[in-house]
C-alpha cells in the first residue's frame, strides 16, 4: 500500500483558506501517496475543496495528535500558524514531520522545513533541531506552474481595462465589499470592468451580488477552480498580500496590494515597493474613491513596467522541487 500523508492545517471563516489551497497545489507532487486531512477548524464550505483526502478528521488540538498517531502516517505535513514544537514532538519519533512556515516566530520539532519568503534569512537557526533540513527562498515557492508564462486573453466585449478584486477565501476585513461600495458610489465602473472573486467563506457574497446585479461592468464570483484562466483575462488587480499575492506576481499582474493580517505586515515595503511590482494602499484608503481611482489609473498606465518587474522576480514553481525533496527524504528514511 502507498504511504500515508497526514496533512494538518486550519481553514476557518477567518484564517487558513490560503494554507488549504497551497497544500492542495503540493499534493499532486506527492503522488501516489494517500492523504488524510486533520483540522482543528474547517469551514464546511471548504470541504468541496478537499476531494484529495480519503478522510477528514476534525478535532480539538488537544486530541489531534492522538487522532494522527492512530492513523499511523508515514509523513505529517503541517501548514498551521498556531502549532509548534509542543504539537510536533509527539509525532516526531513516529513519522517524518515536514513544516511549511513563513513566520519564523516559534520553535519546531521537524525533519524538514520549507519557507518560501523572497528575502534571504536565517531565522530558523535556533528554532529547529540541528539535523533539520531547512529550505528557504524562491526555489521553494508554492505557486502552481500554470501561473508562470501565463498567456493573456483579450476581450472585445468591452474596451475597459479588466480589474480583478480578491481578498482570499474568507476576506475577514471585508475588502471585497469595501472596494465594491467605493466603485459603485464613485462610479469607477465607468472606466473599468471589475470581477470580484469573493471566496467560499466570504460573508458579504449575497449582499455584493444584490448590489451589483444591474451593473454590466461588475461580475461577482463566489469561487473558481481555475484562477489561472481568470488571471489570463485580467489587466490589473486589487488584493491582499496573502495566498494569491505570489500568484499575481508570477502571472505578471500589476496589483494594488493591501496588508490585511499580521503575517502580511511589511510586504508592501519589502516586496511591492522594493521591486516596483505595483502599489500599496490600506483598507481605509480603499474607501476613498478619488485615491482608489487614481491608484488604478497609475497602475494601468504603468502596467507594462510593473508586469516586467513581476516576471523578473520568480523563475519557476517550487512545487516540483518540494515534492521531490519530501519523497526522497521519506524513501531514504524507510
Amino acid at each position: 500500500m502507498s504511504k500515508l500523508v497526514a496533512v494538518v492545517l486550519k481553514a476557518d471563516p477567518l484564517i487558513g483558506t490560503g494554507h488549504l489551497m497551497r497544500i492542495k497545489a503540493l499534493l499532486p507532487y506527492l503522488a501516489p501517496y494517500r492523504f488524510m486531512l486533520f483540522c482543528d477548524s474547517l469551514d464546511e464550505k471548504l470541504r468541496a475543496l478537499c476531494q484529495e483526502y480519503e478522510k477528514i478528521v476534525l478535532a480539538d488540538k488537544k486530541i489531534l495528535v492522538k487522532k494522527i498517531l492512530e492513523a499511523c502516517p508515514d509523513l505529517v505535513l503541517i501548514d498551521h500558524y498556531f502549532l509548534n514544537k509542543d504539537f510536533e514532538e509527539p509525532l516526531y519519533q513516529h513519522a517524518v514531520v515536514a513544516v511549511i512556515d513563513d513566520l519564523a516566530n516559534r520553535t519546531h520539532m521537524c525533519h524538514l522545513l520549507f519557507d518560501q519568503r523572497h528575502e534571504p534569512h536565517d531565522d530558523y537557526q535556533n528554532l529547529v533541531p540541528k539535523d533539520c533540513k531547512v529550505y528557504l527562498g524562491d526555489d521553494y515557492n508554492l505557486v502552481k506552474e500554470e501561473f508562470f508564462n501565463l498567456k493573456k486573453v483579450s476581450s472585445a466585449a468591452s474596451p475597459h481595462p479588466k480589474v480583478l478584486i480578491s481578498f482570499g477565501g474568507s476576506d475577514p476585513v471585508h475588502g471585497c465589499k469595501i472596494c465594491l461600495d467605493t466603485i459603485l458610489k464613485h462610479r469607477i465602473f465607468e472606466n473599468y470592468d471589475f470581477t470580484v472573486l469573493a471566496g467560499l467563506s466570504n460573508p458579504d457574497y449575497g449582499e455584493m451580488v444584490r448590489a451589483a446585479q444591474d451593473n454590466g461592468h461588475i461580475t461577482i464570483l463566489r469561487h473558481t477552480e481555475d484562477v489561472a484562466a481568470l488571471f489570463s483575462k485580467t489587466d490589473i488587480a486589487i488584493g491582499a498580500c496573502g495566498g494569491m499575492f505570489k500568484e499575481r506576481i508570477c502571472a505578471a499582474i500589476p496589483s494594488l496590494n493591501v496588508e490585511i493580517a499580521d503575517n502580511q505586515h511589511g510586504v508592501i515595503a519589502s516586496m511591492v515597493q522594493k521591486y516596483n511590482l505595483g502599489l500599496g494602499l490600506s483598507i481605509n484608503e480603499l474607501k476613498n474613491g478619488q485615491k482608489l481611482k487614481a491608484s488604478l489609473d497609475t497602475l494601468y498606465d504603468k502596467r507594462v513596467y510593473y508586469a516586467q518587474n513581476c516576471r523578473n522576480l520568480y523563475a519557476h514553481s517550487g512545487l516540483p522541487r518540494i515534492g521531490a525533496i519530501i519523497k526522497a527524504y521519506l524513501e531514504k528514511r524507510n
